[in-house]
Formats: structure tokens, sequence, C-alpha cells
């Protein structure tokens, strides 16, 4: 049987557990991840998993992005995304 979204979501978040975040952000995080690599609704998924609008994300994953535990918890992301709102501010 398959997983739903939220479900494979939370799961992904558990296996890459560390530093002091919340479980919400360890599930933005795994939902940027998740979407960095293919393509869906992203606005979508942010609705069903969190019930947000996607302004509202964006403005929790932008501060999620500048916290050490975020680095610590999924470099790959965090520098993904610093990266991304320096070419933003340099623009």
């Amino acid at each position: 049987m398959a997983e739903k979204p939220t479900d494979e979501l939370k799961e992904e978040a558990r296996l890459h557990m560390q530093g002091n975040l919340t479980e919400e952000e360890r599930l933005i995080l795994a939902l940027e991840r998740k979407f960095f690599a293919q393509r869906g609704s992203k606005e979508q998924a942010i609705r069903d998993v969190f019930g947000w609008t996607p302004t509202r994300y964006y403005q929790k994953l932008a501060a999620l992005a500048d916290r050490p535990a975020a680095l610590a918890h999924d470099p790959l992301t965090v520098k993904r995304l610093q990266r991304m709102k320096g070419r933003r501010k340099s623009a």
C-alpha cells in the first residue's frame, strides 16, 4: 500500500532528525528537498501538509534557512536556499 505524501515526508524528516529542530521545521526541509528534485505542485503540497498559504510557508522557510541547526540538519538543502537568497539580494 502506497504511503500518503504527508506520511512520506514525515518519514523522511524522521530519518534526517538532528539538532534541535522541531518536527514542523524538519518537515519544511523535507518538502524543500523533495520538490527541488522532482516536479509537482509544490503549492498544493504546502497546503496539504501544513494547511498554510505558500506565502506563510516561504516566510518560515526563509527564517529557517538562517538557523545553524537547519544547516547542520540538511546542509545541501540549506546551502542551496542560502545561495538562492544571496542571488535575489544581489539582483
